[in-house]
């Protein structure tokens, strides 16, 4: 613990709740406390903003200032930013990411409080015990990546990975901390940035203003990190090496009893050029497990995979979010920002992390069958044979039908309820083919001339959840909710929008409610998935368990459920559903993964 800072609070420090028990440490952009919260006792660390060289604090005093003039606009930016960033930070669930508890604002600046990590630094086991051998590095490894790629799917970098800022808990579970979001945010607009970057671990574009930052910076944060792992030392200073490079491979530089996948790897992270380096954390899941090569076609690195792909890990289960989406009402706008300004990505990861379950679109036809199945959609009124046309035949030939539910619409002998019925089909006839956005226009027409027709704005809710606009599909949600409280599957579709948008304890709320009306694979599976990310493997195990009543061929499930058994400690029991899960599919990668992070060949 550092003994002093002098713009620190000191010890025994009352705030907001909390008391200051001692400084953790310091940074480029802040201050970070060991506190307690005084009513339940428990230790936090707590995290102040706290720029090196823009704001300080006079001594005896708590109140956070600007140190002149000009250095007032770039904190109250800096500060502007911390607190958007902060509060998405609060949205993270993930068993590798250190949780964030609370964000507020006192004596004229920011705090983060964060769960209290017990154990001790990569970097100090690294002092102590020299090199990480290949196979305990692999077991921090995969779960750093999940957690990693989580951060970057929910639009952020870490920016600053170093063994200083991964901690191995106790039971030797990695934990990432200290997040550079919003140190990253004010570097970006301050010539000052070259001040808080970590020599040896910061890639070249974090030395300046203007360089194209991306997972690509956080890629090789992570390969020096390994580096450093098998060396023994960290490699030179990316800025050191653009007039005469002295890095030394890491096959030449490790110590022996390391594979060359592994170093292979370590290597395409640390190259100079962003463009060769792994673009993203799948792309380097490739690199390491032999399945591509370095680099590329002149040396050209992986391109990030933009169809199918089995890669997402532990928490980073979600279809990402659009650019600038903001979501949910102001209680749910925190978590919502978490997801957004996002690249869509892959289309069903499945994966020996909680598994990602069925991205919207296919979970959209879903919710169809089971409104056609419930009975949801039905037609009366009007022409009989016009009706039938639109409404009876089955959809082989959804362009014709569309056409004759256009022809039912404009024949003017539907009106009220049932002129809104005849949009209903031909809406879903437009969402079958995954034409949300004229869907959307359908059931909204279905709804001015019924505005309490449920069916309507739950099957709206589902377009604009395929199209992951989450502010209107949660309103058509609680919408639906409101016109008939015992809609099981409106209450399904909000738990899985709310999983969607990173709101584990809201979408266990409502997934529960669901499935207490009609248990649904669907619900079973994405309130074990919360479970999983809300760290309540049993809750999980038990979810997991249900939902293989359902579909016991589905070898996705075994692997979900045998990581909550893992998390449990169950290992045997979690290799039997890892190996069930191969036999199930042989080509699930990521079991094939946790048995090898276990030792098992499959």
């Amino acid at each position: 613990m550092t003994a002093e800072h002098r713009h620190a609070l000191p010890e025994g420090f009352e705030f907001e709740g909390y008391r200051i028990e001692g400084l953790l440490g310091t940074g480029g952009f802040g201050l970070t406390y060991r506190a307690r919260e005084i009513e339940l006792g428990r230790l936090v660390a707590i995290k102040e903003y706290l720029p090196n060289g823009i704001a300080g604090r006079e001594s005896g005093e708590a109140a956070v200032h600007a140190i002149s003039a000009a250095a007032q606009e770039e904190f109250d930016w800096g500060l502007d930013r911390s607190r958007g960033e902060a509060k998405t930070l609060v949205a993270f669930r993930h068993p590798n990411i250190v949780n964030v508890l609370r964000f507020f604002q006192s004596h004229g600046t920011a705090y983060l409080v964060m769960d209290f990590v017990e154990g001790e630094t990569l970097e100090a086991i690294i002092a102590r015990d020299g090199p990480v051998p290949e196979d305990k590095l692999r077991a921090l490894l995969g779960p750093l990546l999940d957690g990693l790629e989580n951060i970057h799917e929910a639009g952020f970098l870490h920016r600053d990975i170093k063994p200083g800022n991964i901690f191995v808990r106790a039971d030797g579970t990695p934990v990432l901390i200290d997040f550079g979001s919003a140190r990253a945010s004010l570097g970006a607009a301050s010539k000052g940035m070259t001040a808080i970057v970590s020599g040896g671990y910061a890639p070249v574009e974090q030395y300046t203003t203007h360089g194209k930052q991306g997972p690509w910076s956080d890629l090789y944060g992570l390969g020096a990190t390994l580096y450093h792992a098998v060396a023994g030392r960290p490699p030179p200073e990316a800025i050191e090496r653009i007039d005469s490079d002295s890095y030394k491979p890491a096959s030449g530089a490790a110590k022996p009893g390391y594979s060359e996948t592994l170093l292979a790897a370590i290597d395409a992270c640390l190259a100079l050029k962003r463009a060769a380096r792994p673009q993203s954390v799948t792309d380097f899941r490739k690199v390491l497990g032999g399945r591509a090569q370095p680099g590329g076609p002149s040396g050209q690195a992986l391109k990030s995979a933009k169809g199918k792909e089995e890669q997402k890990t532990a928490a980073a289960l979600h279809e990402p979010l659009p650019q600038g989406a903001t979501i949910l009402p102001a209680e749910e706008q925190a978590a919502a920002a978490a997801a957004a300004d996002q690249t869509a990505a892959a289309d069903q990861a499945a994966a020996a992390k909680p598994g990602r379950g069925w991205l919207p679109p296919i979970l959209f036809a879903a919710l169809i069958a089971a409104a056609v199945a419930a009975g949801i959609v039905w037609l009366g009124g009007g022409n009989e044979a016009l009706r039938t046309a639109c409404v009876a035949p089955p959809a082989k030939d959804p362009v014709k039908t569309i056409a004759a539910c256009t022809t039912a619409i404009n024949s003017g002998s539907f009106s009220g309820a049932a002129l809104g019925e005849l949009h209903v089909a031909k809406g879903i006839l437009h969402a079958g083919r995954g034409e949300h956005a004229t869907a959307i226009e359908e059931f909204g027409l279905a709804i001015a001339h019924n505005p309490k027709d449920k069916r309507a704005h739950y099957l709206r809710a589902g377009s604009h959840h395929a199209k992951r606009a989450w502010v209107p599909a949660l309103a058509d949600y609680d919408a639906a909710i409101r016109l008939d409280p015992d809609f099981a599957e409106a209450f399904e579709g909000r738990g899985v929008l709310r999983y969607d948008t990173r709101r584990y304890e809201n979408a266990v709320a409502d997934l529960t409610t669901a499935i207490g009306m009609k248990r649904s694979l669907n619900a079973l599976l994405h309130r074990g998935q919360s479970h999983l990310l809300l760290r309540d493997y049993k809750s999980a195990l038990a979810d997991f368990d249900a939902a293989l009543v359902f579909a016991p061929e589905r070898g996705e499930l075994y692997r979900m459920r045998g990581v909550a058994r893992e998390f449990l400690g169950r290992r045997e029991a979690a290799i039997a559903d890892y190996l069930t899960a191969l036999k199930k599919d042989p080509g699930d990668r990521e079991a094939k993964d946790r048995l090898s992070k276990l030792g098992v060949t499959p």
